[in-house]
């Protein structure tokens, strides 16, 4: 069995987060004053992401400084890269609500477009945040750059901070087995199959939002009904494979055993679902329902199957490995 702590990491309930603040260039949010800040996109929030905002918020708390995580509204990568160049790990709405579970005093969005990008440091500092705050700390990893051509690296922040009353930490990569924690790093250790390696850099399961919408319902016949969970094409995928993991639905969490990928014993039929979920205790229907589900341990491959009586004894197998690791009965939030 799994910590229950950990396997709930990515199911936060609203009153454990801090405030969001959303800014566009019509924004007229009353200015936080002096505060201790981190920049950046945070795609996954894995280790190097908690590690960074860690510093930042303890750093903060010395100071006698809010403490507050800057972040755009969407991933850069939105505008910039076409849509079968996206492979994000979280969406818009998951990473922001995962930024504020960190526990810093405020969480700001700004509006990300073509414009922001273009500003230099000078600008992005002078006019477009100092409309809302008084940067007196920035805290970024040593890789950090902003702004048109990436010129504003960490040097050059720390040049223009010298001259502001401000100071710079950049901090040295988090390192997981020599190697850095990246979020380049997690989607190939996923999409490779190697989800305990994903989690484990993640800090947590890894977890994907989707649609519940109309499948095969081929399980109904034999006895296995299940959900079948559309997830867009610029989030990135499991392996294809079977997996333990959980769902939230509402404000309760359930074990589930679910296929990712398109099963090859229906490669014929045109599905509108890449994820397919049998919950563990649970026998509603959820049609149009949004539902969270996390990826907790890795299962076996898909497989072909020669028969309806080998389906289903291989995915009762499945479904016992999950009440083994999980439970067969609801978490409540």
């Amino acid at each position: 069995m799994y910590d229950k702590e950990n396997i709930l990491a990515v199911f936060k309930t609203s009153d454990s987060l801090c405030p969001l603040i959303e800014i566009d260039a019509q924004s007229t949010h009353e200015c936080i004053g002096d505060a201790c800040i981190s920049i950046g996109a945070f795609d996954g929030v894995h280790l190097g992401h908690q590690f960074l905002n860690s510093k930042m918020i303890a750093a903060a708390k010395e100071a006698h400084l809010p403490s507050v995580i800057l972040t755009f509204d969407i991933d850069p990568d939105e505008l910039f890269k076409q849509p079968e160049d996206i492979h994000k790990l979280m969406s818009n709405n998951l990473r922001l609500n995962t930024l504020r579970s960190l526990g810093a005093d405020y969480v700001v969005a700004l509006k990300f477009s073509k414009e922001l990008a273009g500003q230099d440091l000078q600008t992005f500092f002078e006019q477009t945040l100092a409309k809302f705050m008084k940067v007196r700390q920035i805290h970024v990893g040593c890789d950090f750059a902003l702004g048109k051509n990436r010129s504003g690296n960490v040097d050059a922040i720390k040049a223009w901070a010298k001259e502001h009353e401000c100071s710079v930490c950049a901090y040295d990569l988090v390192s997981d087995l020599d190697k850095p924690v990246s979020s380049t790093r997690i989607r190939r250790a996923l999409k490779s199959g190697y989800i305990e390696e994903a989690n484990e850099l993640l800090g947590r399961p890894y977890a994907l939002e989707g649609i519940v919408v109309h499948g095969r319902k081929a399980g109904r016949t034999f006895g296995i009904p299940t959900a079948n969970i559309g997830i867009q094409n610029h989030y990135v995928l499991p392996c294809d494979g079977v997996y333990a993991g959980l769902v939230q639905i509402g404000n309760k969490v359930y074990p589930t055993a679910l296929s990712a990928g398109f099963p090859p014993t229906f490669k014929d039929e045109r599905i509108l679902s890449n994820l397919e979920l049998f919950i563990l205790g649970f026998d509603q229907e959820i049609y149009e329902y949004e539902v969270k589900v996390s990826f907790n341990k890795f299962l076996r491959p898909m497989l072909t199957f020669k028969n309806t009586e080998e389906m289903k004894h291989i995915i009762q197998h499945d479904i016992d490995v999950t009440k083994n690791l999980l439970g067969n009965s609801a978490f409540e939030l």
